[in-house]
């Protein structure tokens, strides 16, 4: 979407432009998903880089609408016996009503603060780190959190070091199978696989 609808939101989520908000505003999106765009700014309370997640316009009156159709159309699964078995309407049901609750990052900030004490320990934290909600900066359309400098999980995996990660990772798991399922029982008490996102 355009800078100007970005700059719009953010006047009308915190009542004032990003002029005032921060010391410098990267007009260029970092990234822009199905949700909203992102953007990186400096704030100048204490400059800190943070990023902004912007939502799209108009989403919380089309989405709604597109959950319809798709559950709509879904739901013409039943009339066949062999799709009725594979339950395809019970998943897009599943799934837009996730969707859906994403579009207010009020609960994506709830989730970040709750991944962030979730592995706080000495050891969790030396692994992984969360984009943290700037007080004062969310709003159900507009989140404000610490920029947290990451590399893409694709990007990753087809490296040598990521290549190296997985023999080690392959290696651990022989070891101690039950730490992969410790790990996502931390991160699903901590609100969700939507909750978190690094930024590159």
């Amino acid at each position: 979407h355009s800078l100007a609808h970005t700059e719009q939101l953010i006047a009308l989520a915190f009542g004032a432009p990003p002029s005032e908000l921060f010391s410098s505003f990267d007009a260029a999106p970092l990234a822009s998903g199905s949700i909203a765009q992102v953007h990186t700014a400096t704030l100048k309370a204490n400059n800190q880089r943070v990023a902004i997640k912007v939502q799209h316009p108009r989403l919380a009156e089309t989405l709604p609408i597109d959950m319809w159709l798709l559950r709509g159309i879904a739901s013409l699964s039943r009339l066949n016996s062999t799709l009725k078995e594979l339950r395809i309407d019970e998943t897009v049901d599943q799934f837009a009503t996730n969707f859906m609750l994403q579009l207010d990052f009020h609960r994506e900030a709830h989730n970040l603060r709750r991944f962030a004490a979730n592995f706080a320990s000495p050891f969790w934290s030396a692994l992984v780190s969360f984009p943290q909600p700037i007080e004062g900066l969310v709003a159900p359309d507009v989140l404000v959190e610490t920029f947290e400098r990451g590399t893409s999980v694709s990007a990753y995996l087809t490296s040598a070091e990521g290549e190296e990660e997985r023999k080690a990772q392959a290696a651990q798991r022989e070891k101690e199978p039950a730490s992969a399922e410790r790990m996502r029982r931390r991160a699903s008490a901590g609100g969700g696989a939507d909750a978190a996102q690094a930024h590159e």
